[in-house]
């Protein structure tokens, strides 16, 4: 592990991962039984996470006015963009945490 000196008060070890979906995991050693994690995920993959899950959610969604399969992604943000964030979030820590 690589040593580096840090804006906060301590000396602490590293350890970079770098996962095949392009997130950048950071282990900082805290003492010998705390670690801290800073992930780090481009832009441009948690657009392409978000765009899959609503293709998904597109695919599968029954709301009232619009046929299966045809709700507008706008009205689906609407009623469901906090959920849909939160989950694909979830799924890129999870996976991240895993490489780790």
């Amino acid at each position: 592990m690589a040593k580096h000196k840090h804006d906060h008060s301590h000396d602490h070890n590293h350890q970079h991962v770098k996962a095949d979906f392009d997130i950048k995991v950071d282990i900082e050693d805290i003492s010998s039984v705390k670690k801290r994690l800073t992930i780090t995920v481009p832009k441009e993959t948690v657009k392409s996470g978000i765009d899959s899950a609503y293709r998904n959610l597109k695919a599968t969604a029954s709301l009232a006015g619009f046929r299966k399969g045809a709700v507008p992604r706008g009205v689906l943000q609407a009623k469901f963009g906090e959920s849909v964030e939160a989950d694909v979030s979830g799924r890129l820590v999870e996976q991240s945490y895993t490489e780790a």
